[in-house]
This record gives C-alpha cells, structure tokens and sequence, in this order.
C-alpha cells in the first residue's frame, strides 16, 4: 500500500514531467500495475477505515491531544497546555465517563513531545510572488455571520485568482480540514474548472509537518484532494471544463464508542445514534457540515449537521421511537415530550399506559414509512381533528393521508343495469371524530 505522498509524485511525474509508466516504475522501484493503477484512478475518496489496534497504552489518547495542542497554536501562550495540564485534564475526563486511566504521567510526557514535534509551527516571511493565470490563493479568516436570525461568530474562506483578481468567499462555523476541503470543492464545482497551481499560507489545517527548507508535509486528506481534482498539473486548467464526479474528499473518518445512552462524542459535542446503540463501536463520518454515524458494518444510522462550539447534544429522537414505544412511562421525561404541540402533550397525558403504547408504536412505525417530520405533522394533525384514543388516531391518521377510496374496478361477464353512482363522504365520519372530542373535553370540565 502507497502512501499518498508516493502516489502523488507518481502522478506528478506523469502529469507534469511527461515520463512514461515503465520509466516511472524504473524509477521508483514501484510495479508497472501498480504505477499504471494510481495513474489512471480518478477518485480519491477517503475509505471507511478498518479500525487496527495499537499498541500502547496512549494510543488511544493521541488524537485527542494532538487536536488539544493544534488548538493551541492560535491561544496565547499562558494558556497552552503544558505535558503536566494533558496528563491532568485526560486523568479528569477518564475519571469523569467512569473509565479507567492507568497510564503514567511519564508515558503522557513522551506522547506530548512526540506530538509537538509533529505540529511544530515555523514563522516565514513571506516573499512577493507574481501569480500567472490560472493560479489561486487560498486563505482562512475570522468573520460573523448570521444564520436563521442567528449569528455566529465563524470563518470565511476566500479564495482568490491574483492574475484577474476574482475572488470566491465561503462561511463556515470551524476552521478545520474538512471546511477547507469542503470550500475548494464548492469553488470548484460552481466554477467548473480547477486552478493549476493553488497556493496557502501556512495553515495548520492543511500542513501536518514543516520539513527542511520550507518544505510542508501536507494532510493525507489533503493529499487525497489534490490527487483528484489534479493541483499543479495539466490535467485540468482554467480553460477546459471540469469533467471530474462529484467526490468525498472533503471528510474524515473517526472511531468512537457510544455511551449507555447511544450517544457518540466527537470534540466535545454528543450525537446521538439509535436505542440500539448503546456501548457499541461506531464510525463517524466527519465533513464541514454533518456528522455521519455508521454502525460496523459501514451502514448509516443517522446524520446529523455538524456542531461548532462546546459541550453540545444533538439527539434525532426518530431512532429512539421504537424504544419509547417499549417504554411508554418514560415518555414524560424526555426531551421528546416536552417538544410535542400542547394538545399530543395533553393526548399522552391523559392515555392510559396500553393507548400510550399503542399510539407510540403506531407513530415509529409511521415515521419509518413517511419520514420522522411528517409523520410528526400527520399525527398532531389527526389529534386536533379529535381523535382521543390509539384506535381513532390510526384511522384519522389514514384519512389524512388519503381522503379518497379506492375503487374497484371488477370485470364481470353478466351485463348489470345503470344504477346511480354513490360515493362515500368521509367527511360525515370525520364530524362525529369532531363531535365526540368534543363531547369528551365538556364532560371533562364538568367534572
């Protein structure tokens, strides 16, 4: 398996140098299929990972603190963490989620040196370029932003063409790997074309490591993008449009394991996953916008929009349906309830426990069908017409969603005689629904 620092080069040496795959594979001591493979291959979608074990009693923290000390990069200095602070904070956490925490604070000194040797920041002055056509520029900033009446203290991505001084701005709420990713691959879709040449400044999203001269040891995520759509090469240009499929470049991919709750953490924030769920290893598909939940398998459970800030929850309440149904009595003390309209609150509140269950497990079913909102909508619909039991909800549920009967159409070989058509006006039915609601709420407030 190559990485992709080698099958970039190869591609560079084909595209850009012009040498031939046998001279390629001469070369760099690589196989002519498989030269002819990482050549010819169009997309470089990241792959859902098969998770492998290390190692090592810190492995499992590395990701962890290498994002506490990437963050650092941009707080003052006070307020970075020493090796002393990880160890600490990591102690606290475990300590927190009731797990375990039997490494040495030793063992966490060695990880932090070998981390911050990795993301070691080096100032450069920068040099005027002249950029000739066809070239970009690509730089993050901080911005505010508003978004559904709400504002939002984020970032912007701009990217710029020097030589025509065009420029093409996208927001984001993080300043991270996959908005980058996901900002280039929007530019480039909306303009159909790919720059030859893009050049950054030094940002940490993109570089993994600062090598002798100035060189940067870019991300393999980033690696992945600039294989597909094709930087610094002739296979795209400004003037030829871009021919390239829609890709998945711009996401990462995260092992997690949920809590008793179902719920998985990344960062700091909490999604939630299923009822099914619970102290189980998922995957999470991590982009710009969303975090995707895939069970082992492969399989999406949810999808939920990607949260910025800390200590967060995002629960999708359409996967536990099934275990609120089970569990009728708990209804009243989830967020569920408290979100339902006054009257399917006053409905379940007033139920008794088999309805509830019913009318619950009517519900999960339905939302499975029509999709958790409408099936949401057509309940609470059916409620208001005056439907005060499982029974009745079920059949004002089905009216509202097809008032019309179906007709059977009956071939026969006897010739019957003309007789006046009749049609049904469920609308009668309908009324009495109405009139008992009714009936039911005086006789309530008689008593």
């Amino acid at each position: 398996m190559l990485t992709m620092e080698q099958i970039y080069n190869i591609r560079n040496m084909y595209k850009n140098e012009g040498k031939s795959l046998r001279q390629i594979a001469r070369e760099t001591k690589h196989d002519f299929e498989t030269v002819k493979k990482y050549v010819e291959m169009e997309d470089f979608s990241p792959k859902v990972p098969v998770k492998v074990k290390r190692n090592g009693k810190t492995s499992k923290y590395r990701e962890r603190v290498k994002q506490w000390l990437t963050d650092d990069l941009s707080a003052p200095p006070k307020q970075r963490h020493t090796a002393h602070r990880v160890y600490t904070r990591l102690k606290e956490e475990a300590l927190k989620e009731g797990e375990e925490f039997n490494v040495s604070e030793r063992a966490i000194r060695t990880l932090v040196a070998d981390i911050k040797q990795e993301i070691k920041e080096i100032k450069n002055t920068h040099l005027p370029l002249e950029h000739p056509a066809g070239e970009a520029q690509v730089d993050f900033g901080k911005t505010e932003f508003y978004e559904k009446g709400i504002l939002y203290e984020g970032h912007h991505l701009v990217v710029t063409f020097p030589h025509s001084d065009g420029k093409f701005v996208q927001l984001f709420k993080g300043e991270n790997l996959e908005c980058l990713m996901q900002g280039l691959k929007n530019v480039f879709e909306y303009l159909g074309k790919v720059p030859t040449i893009i050049r950054f400044d030094n940002m940490s999203t993109a570089v993994k490591r600062i090598k002798s001269y100035g060189e940067r040891e870019v991300t393999d995520g980033f690696k992945r993008l600039m294989c597909h759509y094709g930087f610094k090469s002739n296979f795209c240009n400004p003037n030829s449009g871009h021919e390239k499929g829609s890709a998945d470049d711009a996401c990462k991919f995260v092992f997690a394991k949920t809590d008793k709750y179902g719920r998985a953490k990344f960062e700091t924030n909490l999604y939630s996953t299923s009822s099914y769920c619970g102290q189980s290893e998922v995957i999470l598909q991590v982009s710009a916008m969303s975090v995707r939940i895939l069970n082992a398998n492969s399989e999406l459970i949810v999808e939920h929009p990607r949260l910025y800030g800390k200590n967060q929850e995002s629960i999708k309440w359409e996967t536990y349906l099934p275990l609120i149904a089970k569990r009728p009595k708990a209804l009243k003390y989830t967020m569920f309830y408290e979100e339902l309209p006054e009257e399917t609150r006053v409905f379940f509140k007033q139920a008794n426990l088999p309805d509830a269950q019913k009318a619950l497990k009517f519900f999960a079913e339905r939302a499975e069908i029509e999709g958790y909102e409408k099936a949401m909508e057509f309940f609470n619909k059916a409620i208001t017409l005056g439907a005060n039991s499982s029974e009745s909800i079920q059949a004002a549920y089905r009216y509202i969603i097809d008032p019309v009967l179906p007709e059977a159409n009956i071939a026969t070989n006897v010739k019957f005689p003309k007789h006046a058509e009749y049609k049904v006006d469920l609308q009668a039915y309908m009324s009495l629904v109405r009139e008992r609601g009714v009936d039911n709420e005086q006789a309530k407030n008689n008593t």
